[in-house]
């Protein structure tokens, strides 16, 4: 956008999908309060929680990877395996379980 501007990296990358997957997880945005300045500062100090009855049958590992990639600060090494394990999500969640649930449907 700006020509000197380095812009935001992969670190706010992977924070945003911490924030899509918690979404598409329970129905709700991590992040929200009535008050706008309020849900500004819980954005800004990363506080979210899990709560009742949305996360009850969400597995600790998925959770896990949830709070992994809505740290504000990602440790360098954790980049590649958040990576690998997004992809495995995306297939694992919307291909596997689709087709399952579809036949169970049926």
């Amino acid at each position: 956008m700006y020509p000197n501007a380095s812009g935001y990296g992969l670190t706010v990358d992977m924070w945003a999908c911490g924030v899509v997957l918690y979404t598409m997880i329970s129905g709700t945005a991590p992040f929200y309060h009535r008050k706008q300045m309020k849900m500004l500062r819980d954005i800004m100090e990363g506080r979210y929680s899990f709560p009742s009855p949305d996360w009850d049958d969400v597995s600790d590992e998925c959770i896990d990877l949830v709070s992994t990639l809505s740290r504000r600060q990602l440790l360098p090494l954790s980049i590649p395996l958040l990576s690998g394990l997004l992809l495995f999500l995306i297939v694992y969640c919307f291909v596997y379980t689709g087709e399952e649930n579809a036949h169970s449907q049926s």
